[in-house]
């Protein structure tokens, strides 16, 4: 008999790398956005401010108002899959659609009347952005629900196709929008437009899905509607909604934008602004953007397997720790070695000293992947609701750390507040989750390799002096990442297992890596 966990790890190593590409059109695009659009707004400090806060709240405002969907579904969609129930399946699909549409109408009003008040407040003018911003969040919403729904059933084939059709509009139309002066407007509603284009793409596909809350999955033999179970217990969902409402909170709260960072404590400029923006938005869209989807990937394969064989999660993770090592640890290599070269290339030389701050940020992001595994093992369990109490006193820790700090140290303040809530809480989170889970089987050498592999790139860190050009950036990094790749091979990074579930999944982008990273 066939064991659930490979097969299930075989799907997520089919349906991870169309994800990894989706992410990397999206990534792309971000970055491109993240380093042109200040250049719109130098000679109005203003506006740019204005953009900083609204585009914090298209970030944010999925996150609180999204009710915990985003964890719901890739964690028991799987289940009911796996027990043949069609009818719960509508149920969990639908009522979490109808969810979000009460969801939606609070946050429109609250989004109206925040808005309102800071404009009385601050003496700026947000109203007339009021409703492009509440049709990007709703299209935002449901499209996450349809791409949750797609990579439940390992569907991301069509995530990707999505994306690539959709991401080259997104950034066409918004300096399209911005030349022929439509402002913030253009820029967020370009983006709307493509998100739509998304949400079009994925309902298509799985339309017949939620009418019917059956698939090609339900044909396993012996599974069957009359024989199943009822539907998810509102306790269980309960267990998972409220710790993720309150890691969705700190999340918030940790990427809180500069211009609430220094003009709300005080600290006006366009240049804090922007330099603090730019840092994180860019590192953001380089690494941290390739997370999610992944992370859900992971949530929906662990589910599809623990219902099956719950001795088998630990096999998972640590599969799960390798591909994020193996992703991440490369890029912020990348980041170190070359990020403050490429935003001055990509921006110009008046934000150099946001370089240094997209060098840290690079280390911070690919630090926090140690306890996404975690999470996911956490979720699966259904034991999540042990991380509340380090969740709350990491909101808490942020929040008085930045009133006390910004003031006073600007840029650095921001800084010290957002590693050091990080770094204090990581052996404590580390501790609990270890005794939840049963032990914690991080692949420490896999992991020294990887490091090892990519520090490879500083060989050619002399010749950051002669790159001027876009050009010469570009050259450099695939230099870099030709290097990287060759001392994966020698080291020989991935194990004859890890060779074997990729070479299994059957997927072109798979055998395409198998055929770079492997030694033959």
């Amino acid at each position: 008999m066939e064991d659930p966990a490979d097969t299930t790890i075989q799907k997520f190593s089919q349906a991870a790398p169309w994800t990894i590409l989706a992410r990397v059109v999206i990534a792309l695009s971000g970055v491109i956005l993240a380093a042109k659009i200040p250049n719109y707004y130098e000679k109005d400090a203003e506006t740019y401010a204005i953009y900083e806060l609204l585009k914090w709240v298209v970030l944010a405002t999925p996150f609180m108002f999204g009710l915990g969907l985003e964890k719901v579904i890739p964690r028991f969609l799987p289940e009911l899959i796996h027990r043949g129930n069609p009818k719960a399946v509508r149920r969990l699909l639908w009522g979490a659609l109808g969810l979000l549409a009460i969801a939606l109408v609070v946050e429109a009003a609250l989004l109206v009347w925040g808005g309102s008040y800071y404009e009385s407040s601050k003496a700026v003018e947000l109203s007339p952005y009021f409703w492009v911003l509440i049709s990007l969040v709703a299209l935002w919403l449901y499209r996450t629900i349809l791409f949750n729904i797609c990579v439940s059933r390992f569907d991301t084939f069509i995530v990707s196709i999505a994306n690539l059709i959709s991401c080259p509009i997104w950034v066409g139309l918004t300096f399209l929008f911005l030349d022929w002066g439509w402002g913030l407007r253009g820029v967020f509603g370009a983006q709307a437009i493509s998100v739509a284009i998304q949400l079009a793409f994925m309902l298509g596909r799985q339309y017949r899905f939620l009418l019917h809350g059956k698939g090609e999955e339900f044909e396993e033999p012996g599974s069957g509607e009359s024989e199943a179970p009822v539907g998810i217990q509102a306790s269980r969902l309960s267990r998972l909604i409220v710790p993720t409402l309150v890691s969705n909170l700190q999340f918030v709260i940790i990427s809180l934008p500069g211009e609430l960072l220094f003009t709300f404590l005080g600290i006006s400029g366009f240049k804090d602004t922007a330099n603090y923006g730019l840092a994180y938005g860019l590192s953001y869209f380089a690494m941290g953007i390739f997370v999610p989807p992944i992370y859900t990937l992971a949530v929906a394969s662990f589910s599809h397997f623990y219902v099956k064989d719950p001795q088998k999660l630990r096999q998972g993770i640590r599969y799960f720790y390798k591909l994020l090592f193996t992703l991440l640890v490369p890029i912020a290599t990348m980041g170190v070695l070359l990020g403050d070269k490429a935003l001055i290339l990509l921006v110009g030389s008046e934000y150099a000293h946001a370089g240094s701050l997209i060098r840290i940020f690079a280390v911070y992001h690919v630090y926090g992947t140690i306890f996404i595994p975690i999470t996911v093992a956490l979720v699966t369990m259904e034991k999540w609701m042990v991380m509340v109490p380090i969740n709350i006193c990491q909101i808490i820790s942020i929040l008085a750390l930045n009133f006390l700090l910004i003031p006073s140290m600007g840029v650095e303040g921001a800084m010290i507040s957002k590693f050091g809530t990080v770094l204090v809480g990581s052996g404590v989170t580390l501790w609990i989750a270890s005794r939840a889970i049963g032990g914690l089987d991080i692949p420490i050498g896999f992991l020294g390799k990887c490091v090892l592999a990519s520090s490879s790139a500083f060989l050619l860190y002399p010749l950051r002096s002669y790159v001027d050009t876009e050009y010469g950036l570009v050259a450099l990094v695939v230099a870099a990442g030709g290097l990287m790749v060759f001392a994966m091979r020698q080291l020989r990074l991935l194990e004859a297992e890890d060779a074997r579930l990729l070479a299994r999944s059957g997927s072109p982008l798979a055998r395409l890596t198998l055929g770079i990273l492997v030694k033959k």
